[in-house]
Formats: C-alpha cells, structure tokens, sequence
C-alpha cells in the first residue's frame, strides 16, 4: 500500500520529501516536524498508523534540550490526540507518548507553549482508559502539572489545560494527593488572577468540584483558602453565562454545607443574590435550578 509521502499519495509531503535528500538531519528532523504539524489536523489517522509518531518521538529524545524541536513536536502531538479516535490514543500510549511529554515538560518548564500543549496531550491520553489514567499518575503526571500551573500563573491558557488535566486524574484514590501539592490554592490565585476567563472559571469549579466532593479534608481546605468570596466573586462577573454557573453552584452548594462560617461567607460576599438572578436568568437549566 501507498505510504504517507510517496509519490501515490498527493498528499503534499512527498516534494519535501524529495527536497530534503542530501541535507543535515537536523534540517531534515526539524522540517519535517513543521510538515506533520501541518498535516496533523486533516490526517490524523494515517500520521498515527505510519511512522509519525515514532519519528517524532525519536526527534524528541535526540534533542531534548532544543525547546524548539519540543515545542513543534508536542504541537503536532497535540493535534493528534486531539483530533484521534480513542484506539488511535491508545496506539499512542503504546508507543511511547506520555513518557516523552513528561519529560518536555521537566525539561522546559518555562515554555508557555510547550506546557500548555502537553497538559492537553495528557488529557487526552489519560481520558482514554482508566488504565491511561493510573499510567500517569504512577509516572509523576500530577506533579509535572502542578508545575506547569505553579510556573505559569499569568497564562490562562496554561491554567485551564493544567486544570483540565488534573481533572481527569482526580478520584477517589487521588484526590488527597492532588490536593497535599497545593492545587486548590493554585487553582482559586487563577481564578482570582483571571476573573473574566469564562472558560477557566469552569475549569477551575470543576477541578476543585472533584477535590473537594466526598473528602471532608479537602473541602475544610477549600474553604479555609477563601474559595467561597472567590467564586462567588468571579461567578458574578459571569452571572450571563449559563456553563459557568452549572459548575459554580454545584461547587458553592457543597461548600457551604460545611458550617455556619461558611454560610455567612457565601451571604457576605452575594451569594444569594447570585443565585436568585441565576434562577431567574435560566430557568431550563436543571443543574442552575
């Protein structure tokens, strides 16, 4: 059968392919990097079922300390997984990916981009299987995102694929370790920082939602670290916004459940008010009702 880049396929490689006999393979590597990048988006399927991944993989090993080489392989991974069936994430897991993404991230912790880019693959992959999932977290994944969220606190980006992330990884058997590393209070200084970022106020409700839900610990915590006023207040900014308030109020009714300071927290810093307008503002939302 034809292969990606031959002459068969029209598929817009095999030019470059042609063009890059006789040079370097640094020149060869990183080009081809930008070319499957390119391609990613449109033909998932045949880059993960060829020799992409493996190619991209190996580049990543024979230049870790190049941010530039990490940075476009981890652009193309994410495309991939982002774009790939589940058994196509699974082919990747096999080959190899999380391994590599972990070590980019420990390499280039101070890469935006790369950062960003590699809490989405890991999202994506752990997503996969239960058994994805409990790969990652015996691999060090949740400190390697708590990193990323610790050293990137101006990117809302960052915050909301590293929040995203550690959502997916957190469960009954995890959420006590997630929590001892701080992510609560990194998640809420976001939400704080970032206040009309709509889309990681839903992030950060719902990684704090399944911290929090059914750990008495977790939640005393939560609410010890001001994640009340801090909802409440963001919450307000997006009183209009349907998808925020369905994880904003599941999360402050859990929270004020907690005691009687905690009540007069929600109602000191308009809570009821917000719930009233919400009740009012969407009334065929189950969840807001």
């Amino acid at each position: 059968a034809p292969r990606l880049g031959s002459s068969h396929m029209h598929d817009g490689l095999y030019p470059i392919f042609e063009a890059l006999e006789g040079f370097s393979e640094s020149t060869r590597t990183e080009t081809l990097i930008r070319c499957f990048g390119a391609k990613a988006l449109h033909v998932p399927t045949r880059l993960i079922n060829t020799n992409c991944v493996p190619l991209l993989l190996a580049a990543q090993r024979a230049h870790e300390g190049r941010q530039d080489v990490q940075e476009h392989v981890c652009m193309v991974l994410r495309k991939m997984a982002v774009s790939a069936p589940s058994d196509l994430r699974v082919r990747m897991t096999f080959l190899g990916c999380m391994d590599q993404v972990l070590a980019a991230m420990m390499s280039h912790p101070h890469s935006e981009r790369l950062q960003e880019d590699c809490s989405v693959i890991l999202s994506c992959l752990a997503r996969t299987s239960k058994g994805n999932k409990k790969k990652l977290v015996d691999m060090g994944g949740v400190e390697r995102l708590q990193e990323a969220l610790r050293f990137h606190p101006g990117s809302p980006e960052v915050q909301i694929s590293g929040c995203d992330s550690l959502r997916c990884l957190t469960g009954p058997e995890t959420q006590q370790r997630i929590a001892s590393l701080g992510v609560t209070a990194l998640a809420l200084a976001a939400l704080r920082s970032h206040v009309t970022v709509a889309e990681l106020h839903v992030s950060v409700c719902a990684l704090v939602q399944s911290l929090v839900s059914g750990n008495e610990v977790n939640r005393a915590d939560a609410v010890l670290l001001d994640a009340i006023p801090t909802i409440v207040e963001a919450a307000l900014v997006h009183d209009k916004t349907c998808t925020v308030l369905e994880e904003a109020l599941p999360l402050l009714r859990e929270l004020v459940e907690e005691s009687t300071d905690s009540r007069d927290k929600f109602c000191s810093t308009g809570g009821e008010g917000l719930v009233v307008r919400a009740m009012q503002e969407f009334t065929s939302s189950e969840t807001v009702q």
